[in-house]
């Protein structure tokens, strides 16, 4: 094996660095999006002589987030863009050096602009999308698409979910406990009205095991084979989850999602008092309450978080 770039198996910064990539456990999305940004920093990187990744400092990487903030400054890059590219850097930096790599922050290091949390384009999958969706699959993805639509799960949440003891717990309490897959291991409750009890029952008679992962399969490989299904079928798994959010916000407040009604930045509040007939204090109260329980129910417990899903 070639010492290297960091002896990844290849004198080639792009393809040691998609090696380096196949190795992690990421989604398939997740590993062409940060190769294919790490592949735009080689690119700028070569012309100044880096020709291997033990060339890579933070001071270069810092150079790179100020090109990418002229193009931001232009308008030839929105600013949330710059930050992922920065990201990818570290991303691959931190795993080629063994995580001894000190991350560069795009908006403190870089003085890329921050980006807004507010979403302006719905990235909830339709429901007609969302059926043509389920005949493309197999049922056991099938399953765990409505996991995730129904009760706003991430992927990993609906494939380590224990189905069988989840529909259990909701059939006597109307809430199910999630705890494996949940970002940064933190606990939550998620509401199941009866009449949601069917899609539980539905994903409990694919559990082989103790989750939703076949019980002959690892979880890595599993993950694998979804996501390839993905790929083929033309959808993002966190679509579902976008879905939830906004449906959620409209059974909350009574009112359409904002990035639904196209009440856009501070328009959202006018909009919603209109809507309701009520005064913009008490338009932003219901706003306000419904985003709490929103962030609590999406694992994030911080309010501008879903602004990204509902707007």
């Amino acid at each position: 094996m070639s010492s290297r770039n960091f002896g990844l198996g290849s004198r080639d910064m792009k393809f040691a660095a998609g090696l380096l990539l196949s190795k992690l456990d990421i989604s398939f999305s997740s590993r062409s999006g940060i190769g294919d940004r790490w592949n735009v920093f080689v690119d700028w990187a070569k012309p100044q002589g880096v020709n291997k990744m033990e060339k890579i400092d933070r001071a270069l990487v810092v150079r790179y987030g100020g090109y990418l903030q002229t193009l931001v400054a232009k308008g030839d890059m929105k600013p949330a863009t710059a930050q992922v590219y920065v990201s990818a850097v570290n991303t691959v930096m931190d795993n080629a050096t063994g995580h001894r790599w000190e991350s560069v922050s795009p908006t403190k290091d870089c003085g890329i602009s921050k980006r807004s949390h507010v979403a302006t384009e719905s990235k909830a999958m339709p429901e007609a999308k969302h059926q043509a969706v389920q005949a493309k699959v197999d049922d056991r993805v099938a399953a765990m698409l409505e996991l995730q639509r129904t009760f706003g799960l991430r992927f990993k949440e609906s494939a380590l979910l224990d189905a069988k003891a989840a529909l259990k717990e909701a059939d006597a309490k109307g809430t199910i406990t999630l705890t494996s897959g949940t970002k940064g291991g933190r606990k939550r409750t998620v509401p199941v009205p009866r009449e949601t009890l069917a899609v539980l029952a539905a994903a409990a008679k694919f559990q082989d095991g103790r989750s939703m992962v076949p019980k002959a399969m690892t979880y890595a490989e599993f993950r694998k084979a979804c996501y390839n299904q993905a790929y083929a079928a033309g959808f993002g798994f966190h679509q579902e989850r976008h879905h939830y959010a906004q449906r959620r916000y409209t059974e909350l407040t009574g009112v359409p999602s904002p990035i639904q009604a196209g009440w856009a930045g501070r328009q959202r509040i006018a909009g919603m008092a209109a809507y309701l007939g009520v005064s913009k204090a008490v338009a932003t109260k219901i706003d306000t309450t419904a985003r709490l329980t929103l962030s609590k129910e999406l694992g994030h417990n911080r309010i501008e978080v879903t602004r990204v899903y509902t707007g």
